[in-house]
C-alpha cells in the first residue's frame, strides 16, 4: 500500500534537510527523497557566515559546528585592501566557518533523520503528482513510484523537476551567475579570513562578480569565482580558463597548480546560481519552493546557506509555514478523502 506523509520534500540539500528537521520537531510525518547517495561532492564556496553558523546552532549542531574551520574576518581587494570583521550583534556569533558541502549537507540530512524524518537516498523526483484541480498532492519518482504528502517542499535545486514540470514563470524571473572552484593545497600558512577579489577581468572586460580564497584549515584552500548574466558575453566565457587566469594573478609565492593540473585530478566543479526569487510567490497549489528552486540566493554575494537554512524562502521558514497550514491541510485532504468514499471514486493510493 502506498504511504502517505504529512510533508513529502524533494531534496536533501541544506534547505530540505533544514526544513525536514522543523517539520519533524512538531511530530509530523516527513519524507525526504534525494536522489544522491550521502555523503555526496557538491561545488560551492563552503564558507559560513555568522548568520547561517547562527542557524546551524538554534538547530542544536553547535558542538559540530565548532569543529569547521572558523574564520574572524573578510579582506576584500578591489585592488586596495579592506579588513571587515564580523560585526558584533546581539545573540549573533561574531565569526563565520568554514566546511565543504559533502560534509556539512551529510550532518544536516542526518539531523533531520534523528528528528524523525524519513530519509530515502537514491530517490530521484522526476516531477509532481497532481489531482483533477491542478494541485499538487505528491511527486513521482523515476523508478515509477508515487509519493504523496499533504504539502509538498520542493528543495529540488536549481534544475528543479517540480518547477519545470508546473511551467512556472514569475513575473520577475531573478537572474543566475556562474560560478566555478577547486580545492587545492597553498604554500602560506591557514588563515582566519575570506578573501574576496573585486576585480574581475575578463579578455579586457571588468566583469559583474569576483573571485574569492577561502581557506578550509590544514593547508587547504577553496578557489574559485563568480559572474552574474547580465554581462553582455557571459555564454561565451569559457569558465575553466576564466579560473585559470584568476589563479595566475594571485601570489606566485603561494605556488599553485596550474588549472591543467587541476582538471586533471577532476577537483574543478562549476555551478548555476539563481537568485533574486526565480519562482515568485514562493508557493502553488500544495507546493512551496525554497533554496535554489526558488532562486533564493543573495543577488550582492551568491550566498545561500543562511537563506536556505534560516531566512526568507527557506528550510527554516518553509517549515513552519506548512507547519502552521498543516491543520488546514489535513481537514481538506480528510474532506476530499471523504467525498472520494461517498462517490465512489477514491483511487488506490
Amino acid at each position: 500500500m502506498t504511504q502517505r506523509y504529512d510533508v513529502v520534500i524533494a531534496g536533501g540539500g541544506p534547505s530540505g534537510s533544514a526544513a525536514a528537521w522543523q517539520a519533524a520537531q512538531t511530530g509530523a510525518k516527513v519524507v525526504v527523497l534525494d536522489k544522491a547517495q550521502f555523503p555526496r561532492a557538491k561545488p560551492c564556496g563552503d564558507g559560513l557566515t555568522a548568520r547561517a553558523v547562527s542557524y546551524l546552532q538554534k538547530m542544536g549542531l553547535a558542538d559540530e559546528v565548532a569543529t569547521f574551520h572558523r574564520v574572524n574576518r573578510v579582506t576584500v581587494f578591489s585592488p586596495s585592501q579592506w579588513e571587515l570583521s564580523f560585526p558584533k550583534r546581539p545573540g549573533m556569533p561574531d565569526h563565520g566557518h568554514t566546511v565543504s558541502r559533502e560534509h556539512l549537507d551529510t550532518l544536516l540530512l542526518k539531523h533531520a533523520e534523528s528528528a524523525g524524518a524519513e530519509v530515502r537516498q537514491g530517490a530521484e523526483v522526476t516531477g509532481p503528482e497532481l489531482d483533477a484541480s491542478g494541485r499538487v498532492i505528491g511527486v513521482t519518482l523515476k523508478s515509477g513510484e508515487k509519493v504523496y504528502g499533504d504539502a509538498v517542499i520542493a528543495a529540488d535545486g536549481a534544475y528543479s523537476p517540480i518547477k519545470r514540470a508546473l511551467k512556472i514563470d514569475s513575473e520577475y524571473n531573478g537572474y543566475s551567475a556562474i560560478a566555478i572552484r577547486s580545492e587545492m593545497h597553498a604554500n602560506r600558512s591557514d588563515t582566519d579570513s575570506l578573501d574576496i577579489y573585486l576585480k574581475l577581468a575578463f579578455q579586457g572586460d571588468q566583469l559583474p562578480g569576483y573571485g574569492w580564497v577561502f581557506p578550509m584549515g590544514n593547508g587547504l584552500f577553496n578557489i574559485g569565482l563568480g559572474y552574474v548574466n547580465s554581462y553582455k558575453n557571459w555564454q561565451s566565457i569559457n569558465a575553466t580558463q576564466f579560473l585559470g587566469e584568476f589563479l595566475r594573478t594571485l601570489p606566485a609565492e603561494w605556488e599553485l597548480p596550474p588549472i591543467e593540473e587541476l582538471k586533471k585530478n577532476r577537483s574543478v566543479r562549476a555551478w548555476r546560481l539563481p537568485m533574486g526569487f526565480t519562482a515568485w510567490p514562493p508557493w502553488r497549489p500544495g507546493v512551496l519552493f525554497t533554496g535554489d528552486s526558488l532562486g533564493a540566493g543573495k543577488p550582492a554575494s551568491g550566498a545561500g546557506i543562511s537563506r536556505w537554512t534560516g531566512a526568507r524562502g527557506s528550510g527554516h521558514t518553509g517549515a513552519p509555514t506548512t507547519q502552521r497550514a498543516m491543520p488546514t491541510l489535513r481537514r481538506d485532504a480528510h474532506t476530499r478523502r471523504l467525498r472520494a468514499r461517498s462517490t465512489g471514486t477514491e483511487s488506490a493510493r
